[in-house]
């Protein structure tokens, strides 16, 4: 999750683990540096990373719906 590339080679026979995103509807309310600081609808609030924000950084708006990604429970990115 750190933007970093890695080049790796898999066999035809090797497992992997699944991962599971899970996504939630939130609205943006605050930027603490570096931290975007998004709220859901039970006023649960989760914060993002600035580095993990991408593009959307340029076109978030205060109380702009969006929606958080999250992996094991943590927030790492954002749909707009």
């Amino acid at each position: 999750l750190n933007g970093a590339g890695a080049e790796l080679v898999f066999k035809a026979d090797d497992k992997m683990e699944q991962i599971i995103l899970d996504k939630k509807e939130c609205t943006y309310t605050y930027f603490a540096d570096p931290m975007y600081v998004f709220m859901d609808t039970e006023y649960n609030q989760y914060e993002v990373e600035a580095e993990n924000m991408g593009d959307a950084i340029s076109y978030l708006e205060d109380s702009m719906p969006v929606e958080v990604t999250f992996y094991d429970g943590k927030a790492i990115s954002v749909e707009l």
